[in-house]
């Protein structure tokens, strides 16, 4: 079923992109799920990027990759990295739970698939979005996190008083 889903899928993203071109978009913004890009660490399936690339190139269009672990289940069922908590520790009500951009697990695999795009697309047409697709701010209202990388994190932050965090907060005590 999986598989004529996603030709269904990709049967409707040129149509889409045929359509745009039509009425002069010069370039196609894609949302790329994490879990089909790289189904088992450190193994890498770019189908999903590079067929659409294809179907771009025919067109005349650019391309502009956006990496998705929010959506549907993106982020692969193998990730075993810290995820977004409240401040009781429980995770977003209402929305997937996202993975922690502080947690150096997240990293590791992140760079490596980034890197792995990049040599896939070098010499294209293809902007790739170097972060990942969720937009904490507008979804959350709140601070990013408070998963134990991200606490960790604003601790060692604390301790050494960066200017851009000195400027707002002067020495006031920080929780």
């Amino acid at each position: 079923e999986v598989p004529a889903l996603q030709a269904a899928a990709f049967a409707t993203f040129k149509t889409w992109a045929a359509d745009l071109k039509r009425v002069g978009v010069t370039r196609v913004e894609i949302s790329a799920p994490w879990n089909l890009l790289e189904p088992k660490p450190g193994e890498y399936d770019l189908t999903f990027i590079t067929d659409r690339l294809a179907v771009c190139k025919s067109l005349g269009l650019g391309m502009r990759i956006r990496i998705n672990s929010f959506y549907n289940g993106a982020t692969p069922p193998w990730y075993d990295g810290d995820r977004w908590r409240d401040i009781d520790g429980r995770p977003p009500a209402g929305s997937p739970t996202p993975v922690s951009f502080t947690d150096a697990r997240f990293w590791h695999h992140y760079g490596a698939l980034v890197t792995k795009i990049a040599a896939a697309c070098q010499g294209e047409d293809v902007y790739l979005n170097a972060f990942i697709g969720v937009h904490a701010e507008l979804k959350w209202s709140d601070w990013w996190s408070y998963d134990a990388s991200t606490l960790a994190l604003w601790r060692k932050t604390i301790q050494v008083r960066p200017a851009w965090l000195s400027d707002p907060v002067g020495d006031a005590a920080l929780p």
